[in-house]
């Protein structure tokens, strides 16, 4: 992967510069117990890398960084991607 950046530092500065409402706070905290390695973007396509094959993303959480990730960059998480045939 050529561009490869890792978006994770932006999240994190993003959770701590505001008032986190309930979910927020939820996310925070799972990312504080180091589950998340890396929300890596490559031209306009991002992905997560977590820490280990064992570490679950609760749903909500997941659905959350996407939306977040997708606002706030423009770009589209790899497996939305409609294969062209």
């Amino acid at each position: 992967m050529n561009n490869e950046k890792n978006l994770l530092p932006d999240l994190w500065e993003y959770l701590e510069s505001k008032e986190l409402n309930k979910t927020e706070q939820k996310i925070f905290n799972w990312l504080n117990c180091d589950n998340l390695n890396a929300i890596l973007a490559d031209n306009n396509i991002f992905y997560f890398e977590k820490t280990c094959s064992y570490t679950i993303m609760p749903n909500y959480i997941f659905e959350w960084l996407k939306k977040w990730t997708s606002k706030k960059y423009n770009l589209t998480y790899l497996y939305d991607i409609k294969p062209k045939y």
